[in-house]
């Protein structure tokens, strides 16, 4: 595997058309591409089915990004706005810069987050144990096979609107990293879920920038949930927004009282408990969205 990426590395840098960018687009606009790209030609439905068939897809970005924030913009979009080296519908990207930072890009359709953490959580951790065997490299008995596309103008104009597209997209998102001085011990020491905890603390600032540009909250926000103990189980919906997690928010944003501190943890004790209710719930196949609206 070493050797093979090596020659990749050294082959030339020329641009091929760039077939990855529509599985950026709207999906619909995708599935449409995708239909006509297999008409094309029998081997390009043959290289679809090999890039589907793998277990994930390795990409190697010319970039040097040096903090977590623009590491994480470029993990998502390439650098600054490549596309051309992402395939979006794999569940499993795994992204390495020239630089030597790292990463992950995921696709949520599949599969739930927990899955795609135990992943990770197993590459990080067998990489910093001491006793790891990184092996030495050997030569590879076989080269790097090129994916060599039939493409038409149709296929050419789809690329060109997929790019477009993205760089709108891309260019309307907000991005920061918040680092906590705690973490995941400490939240279970206070007897709480962390996936709780972190629901709650999205209600509560995206209330308070609501409030500090005049708008009110419309709509709600869910958190997918495992269905994996079912055969072909895919993800429910977890409705995070409730009574109790609005009571809470409410309880934040008012105006400090004598008793503000024992009532606001009580509301959030209170909203943590029934968002781990609703999840079990969601997880034992027990919410209405998938099954019942189609989602």
């Amino acid at each position: 595997m070493y050797s093979q990426i090596e020659q990749i590395n050294k082959s030339p840098t020329t641009k091929l058309p760039a077939v990855g960018v529509p599985t950026v687009a709207n999906r619909d606009l995708w599935a449409s591409d995708y239909v006509h790209l297999c008409s094309l030609s029998p081997s390009n439905a043959v290289l679809l089915d090999t890039i589907h068939l793998a277990a994930f897809v390795l990409c190697l970005d010319p970039a040097t990004p040096g903090d977590s924030l623009t590491t994480s913009r470029f993990l998502w979009h390439g650098a600054p706005n490549d596309f051309r080296n992402r395939w979006a519908d794999k569940p499993i990207q795994l992204i390495v810069f020239d630089s030597g930072r790292a990463g992950l890009m995921g696709e949520h359709s599949v599969m739930d987050g927990t899955p795609t953490l135990t992943f990770m959580d197993s590459i990080c951790t067998a990489l910093a144990d001491p006793a790891f065997d990184h092996s030495s490299p050997t030569a590879s008995s076989s080269s790097p096979e090129g994916l060599q596309w039939t493409l038409d103008s149709k296929l050419e104009q789809s690329i060109a609107r997929a790019e477009k597209d993205a760089a709108e997209l891309i260019a309307s998102q907000a991005m920061s990293v918040v680092k906590t001085g705690y973490g995941k011990q400490v939240i279970e020491a206070a007897r709480v879920s962390p996936d709780a905890w972190g629901q709650l603390l999205v209600q509560l600032a995206y209330a308070r920038l609501l409030r500090s540009r005049g708008w009110q909250r419309q709509g709600g926000t869910y958190e997918g949930a495992t269905t994996r103990r079912f055969f072909k189980g895919r993800t429910e919906v977890i409705r995070v927004v409730t009574s109790e997690s609005d009571a809470f928010v409410q309880a934040m944003l008012a105006e400090d009282g004598a008793d503000k501190v024992e009532k606001r943890k009580a509301l959030f004790e209170q909203a943590a408990k029934v968002h781990v209710a609703n999840a079990q719930a969601a997880g034992r196949g027990e919410g209405v969205d998938r099954h019942l609206l189609g989602e």
